[in-house]
């Protein structure tokens, strides 16, 4: 088929963390972001191609499935356009010296906003957790980032 490639019923899809067994249209966007494997699924719908065994002379029917795609490290795309500041050091932390990486995983409207975020890799420290949050629950993202990877992964790190 032109343009795609297409996966075999009962043929296994060891991209993920869990293998599924899955029969779809591939296109170039899905086999681009399928070779990345990241930790994070999104459900993703993709069309499903079915046939009967007893119309071997109809044309196959197509259908929407969920697959999951696994969230877009933010560091391996561009940020043109995007405004994102910097999480602000609390005082606190900074009396106590703390230190630490947090990863926050985070979704986008198709406007680029922010719509939901939450903590994937913790500092250990709950309050660089939660400067990291709030920080990036106000970062937005041009139309066309926000399209091709609705769901980022930022790591934030913390360091004096």
């Amino acid at each position: 088929v032109g343009g795609f490639s297409i996966l075999h019923l009962d043929q296994q899809v060891s991209t993920f963390l869990t293998p599924i067994t899955l029969h779809f249209i591939e296109t170039k966007e899905i086999k681009k972001t399928l070779k990345k494997t990241r930790k994070s699924p999104v459900n993703v719908k993709v069309p499903v191609l079915k046939t009967t065994p007893s119309s071997s002379h109809s044309s196959p029917k197509c259908s929407a499935k969920s697959v999951k795609i696994p969230p877009t490290d933010i560091r391996n795309i561009s940020c043109v356009g995007a405004h994102m500041p910097q999480p602000i050091y609390p005082k606190k932390a900074l009396k106590k010296k703390l230190t630490g990486l947090v990863k926050i995983q985070f979704n986008l409207t198709p406007k680029g906003l922010v719509a939901s975020a939450t903590v994937t890799q913790s500092s250990t420290h709950n309050i660089l957790d939660q400067a990291a949050l709030k920080a990036i629950k106000t970062w937005s993202f041009p139309a066309d980032i926000a399209e091709k990877h609705p769901r980022l992964i930022a790591p934030i790190r913390f360091v004096l």
